[in-house]
């Protein structure tokens, strides 16, 4: 014979996640909330700048702060691993001035 038990099974409140997504910037690798951040996407041949977050690809992040944006533009680093290739300083210096004119127009660089 089987002995059944009888267990009493008390149900808890799900509790709610305190995840929140971080990423490294590229200009001054200092970790932040991913929401800090703006995003830039290697695309086929070309990275550029994926304001709403949402293209495909390998994605690197950097801060929309001026320092951060400098030293992404001076870097000596040849390839970025979270974008998986090289970006030239003619590029970097695109991608820079990208930023700054959609933040400026905006209102929210710092």
């Amino acid at each position: 014979m089987a002995a059944t038990i009888n267990m009493r099974i008390r149900k808890r409140p799900m509790r709610r996640s305190s995840h929140k997504p971080m990423r490294t910037c590229l200009g001054c690798n200092e970790r932040d909330l991913k929401s800090a951040f703006v995003r830039i996407a290697a695309m086929e041949a070309d990275v550029v700048v994926d304001a709403q977050a949402r293209l495909g690809g390998r994605g690197g992040y950097i801060h929309a702060r001026a320092r951060c944006l400098e030293r992404f533009e001076s870097s000596k680093v040849r390839e970025f691993r979270s974008l998986g290739r090289k970006i030239s300083l003619d590029a970097r210096r695109q991608i820079t001035e990208l930023i700054r004119g959609r933040l400026d127009s905006r209102g929210e660089v710092e």
